[in-house]
């Protein structure tokens, strides 16, 4: 049976910076009174549903044990930033979060959830929940949320999990980094400069040594088995006030037992790599 939820909440989000602004929320070249509290409306929707179901005939565990699959779903949705519907965020979210693309984030929650994974053409019957004891659920999980918010810039992942019967379930995350102001999704051309990749990656490879306590690459291959022939430059980031964070999922650049890997470089380090639209944002 499709179990769904969907409740709404307003955010006030309250900045107190050094400069201030207006008492209406504004983007101020200039210096107001110093502590001076802007207030910055943001409505938000949380959608959720979920759906279980019985793979009639799936003997992939074996002839004694069923198989269920179920996939849930929760989208934190902006309704409203400031006076603006946020029609651009809007469009990339459903591109982020759904293969498919339907016309609104209701028609994707209900096809994602009417499409479990199962392992083969087996007829699905829905259930109300999966039974305990010797049984076997496959599933798929999607959850999108606000990491970062602010006036400024909204900051969502995405994280994925889901189990078709393997070793063990994937995991991975995405994030989408959305400039309130100019209306614009910044993905990583629109946070670094051009022709710097190698100069980034150096500062990349700084950081991650410097979390794990290490040396040297070499060091981490030998104490995490980090695969450093293969390390890359991702640009699956994020932004926060004071560092860009490079994420890498699951077996990506170590093993599984390592997990994700976030990578947090101060901006300080990439400052003369950046856009002049994320210096903007990152040093007002």
């Amino acid at each position: 049976m499709n179990k769904s939820a969907i409740f709404s909440f307003l955010v006030a989000a309250v900045a107190a910076t050094a400069c201030g602004n207006a008492s209406k929320h504004t983007h101020a070249a200039s210096p107001a009174e110093p502590g001076k509290i802007s207030n910055f409306d943001i409505a938000m929707t949380v959608k959720s549903a979920s759906a279980s179901y019985l793979c009639v005939a799936d003997t992939t565990f074996g002839a004694d044990v069923p198989v269920f699959s179920t996939s849930s779903v929760s989208v934190q949705w902006p309704e409203r930033l400031g006076d603006a519907v946020p029609s651009c965020l809007h469009d990339s979210l459903l591109s982020a979060v759904f293969a498919s693309k339907p016309a609104s984030v209701d028609a994707a929650i209900a096809d994602f959830v009417a499409h479990p994974i199962v392992n083969g053409d087996y007829k699905l019957q829905p259930v109300d929940s999966v039974p305990s004891g010797n049984v076997r659920e496959l599933f798929q999980n999607i959850n999108c949320h606000t990491l970062q918010l602010s006036d400024d810039y909204i900051v969502f992942t995405v994280e994925r999990s889901d189990y078709s019967g393997g070793a063990h379930p994937s995991y991975s995350a995405s994030f989408l980094n959305y400039d309130v102001r100019n209306k614009n999704v910044l993905d990583f051309n629109e946070i670094f400069l051009p022709g710097n990749d190698d100069a980034i990656l150096s500062q990349v490879v700084k950081a991650l040594c410097g979390r794990f306590h290490a040396a040297s690459l070499q060091e981490l291959q030998e104490q995490a088995g980090f695969f450093i022939d293969s390390l890359f430059l991702t640009h699956n980031v994020y932004l926060t006030r004071e560092n860009v964070v490079f994420f890498f999922n699951p077996y990506e650049i170590a093993p599984w037992a390592v997990g994700p890997v976030e990578v947090p470089v101060p901006w300080y380090e990439v400052d003369q790599f950046i856009t002049a639209n994320v210096r903007a944002l990152i040093y007002k």
